[in-house]
């Protein structure tokens, strides 16, 4: 094989090795943001204007997994885009320093999603991409909003279930906590008062042309 052959074959090597292993987006430092494949990634107080904690159905070694139903999980708009919002709080973690995450994932289903059996991939955040976080930072004021596509969700009936997985290299599993902000119920609108003056109105006129009609 040929010199230049062999540089190329290596070149490409590295650019895939590369590819695998992207840089993280580094939290390690307060009021940060960022972006990753078109997910939104922000610092702020997660419990500014109180938060839900989802369901957790299993904190095993270096994995989690938290449940929400989609109506649960509010809408917000940034830059005229909508996205879904999922806020990460670590709170007294025994493990000080760095903490990755190395993989998160939304999966949905019409039925309760399982352990076995958490749905269908509905986002992914892409091979070898992750964030490193502070875990001294990581809650409080310092919590880690993540906003997803609704583009994501295109498919997805109101009821839809969600399973949140979430893979974290080094940290004490049942520090997570994967929460989302209450979503106000739709107000219904009130009539009108025009409208409902009008209704009468019409029905008046009703009553005064059957009365003329019958008198003559």
């Amino acid at each position: 094989m040929k010199t230049s052959q062999k540089m190329l074959m290596m070149a490409l090597s590295m650019l895939g090795t590369a590819a695998l292993h992207a840089t993280p987006l580094n939290f390690t430092h307060t009021g940060q943001s960022g972006s990753i494949n078109g997910t939104l990634f922000t610092q702020n107080d997660p419990t500014s204007g109180g938060i839900d904690a989802m369901s957790c159905l299993s904190n095993s070694t270096g994995e989690c997994m938290h449940t929400a139903d989609l109506n649960q999980v509010c809408e917000t708009s940034v830059g005229g885009k909508e996205y879904r919002e999922f806020v990460l709080d670590i709170n007294n973690c025994n493990t000080h320093g760095t903490v990755t995450l190395s993989d998160l994932e939304v999966c949905g289903s019409t039925s309760a999603c399982t352990l076995t059996d958490p749905g269908t991939k509905l986002f992914d955040l892409g091979s070898g991409q992750s964030v490193l976080l502070n875990s001294d930072n990581c809650h409080g004021s310092n919590g880690l909003c993540v906003l997803i596509p609704e583009s994501d969700f295109d498919h997805c009936g109101s009821n839809e279930h969600l399973c949140l997985i979430s893979k974290f290299d080094t940290c004490d599993d049942h520090c997570i906590d994967w929460c989302v902000h209450p979503c106000c119920p739709p107000t219904p609108c009130p009539e009108p008062a025009s409208l409902s003056i009008g209704a009468i109105a019409v029905g008046l006129l009703g009553m005064r042309r059957r009365k003329q009609t019958s008198v003559a």
